[in-house]
This record gives structure tokens, C-alpha cells and sequence, in this order.
């Protein structure tokens, strides 16, 4: 799930979005995609875990926007999810994420974000 996020809307979504500007943004930044990874572990997964981890988000001006998380599924876990602010990612940006473990190794995959126009309007109110 990818949605544009404004800062200054009213809402928790918006909130959090605040929030990584302050923390991790520029102050030129008004905007955020927020993204939800989601994955399943196979039962037969050879590995203690498996392992989800968000990465980088290259948004279409060419600036980079790191994150340094992940989250763990062991064998047999459905949706298991995360979700992470990037502050400053636009539509059209590509977007990067791993899943794996140090015990089975590590596939980067790769996701071009549609332009704005392919996002629909969500009011929460």
C-alpha cells in the first residue's frame, strides 16, 4: 500500500508524516509517501525467520531516502507488515525493499511508484 501523504492535513496519517519531516526531512519537504510492506512466510522456509526490510526510495529529483528497519516473520506467519514515512517521496519515485535472512540469503525488489494521477483520493473524515 503506497499513499501520498500531506503534512499538513488533519489526521493521524498526516501527523506521522509531520513528525519524519521533522525528524528526517528537509524543511522545504510538505509531503511523504507512506509505505506498507506486507509479506508471508512460507511454512517450509528454511530459516528461523525471515526477514522485511524497507529501503531506500530514490524519489524522481534524484534525492535518496534511506531507511534502516526491518521486521521478522517466522515460518508459517501471514501478513506479516511494516510500514515507514518517507519524507520527500513523490509519486513517480522507485522504491527498493529486501526480504530474506542471513541464513537463506537476501533479494533486493524494486517498485517504480505510479505518477499522481494514478492515486485516488482518500478522505478519512
Amino acid at each position: 500500500m503506497i499513499l501520498y501523504v500531506e503534512s499538513a492535513a488533519e489526521g493521524e496519517i498526516s501527523e506521522g508524516c509531520a513528525d519524519e519531516i521533522e525528524s528526517s526531512g528537509k524543511s522545504s519537504d510538505t509531503h511523504c509517501l507512506m509505505v506498507q510492506f506486507a509479506m508471508d512466510v512460507p511454512f517450509s522456509y528454511r530459516a528461523d525467520e525471515a526477514g522485511l526490510a524497507p529501503g531506500p526510495l530514490l524519489n524522481p529529483d534524484g534525492r535518496q531516502i534511506d531507511k534502516a528497519t526491518v521486521t521478522d516473520g517466522v515460518p508459517g506467519a501471514k501478513h506479516v507488515t511494516i510500514s515507514e514515512f518517507y519524507a520527500g517521496g513523490k509519486p513517480g519515485s522507485t522504491l527498493r525493499w529486501e526480504i530474506g535472512s542471513n541464513e537463506q540469503d537476501w533479494k533486493t525488489l524494486k517498485y517504480q511508484v505510479p505518477k499522481l494521477d494514478a492515486f485516488q483520493p482518500i478522505n478519512f473524515s
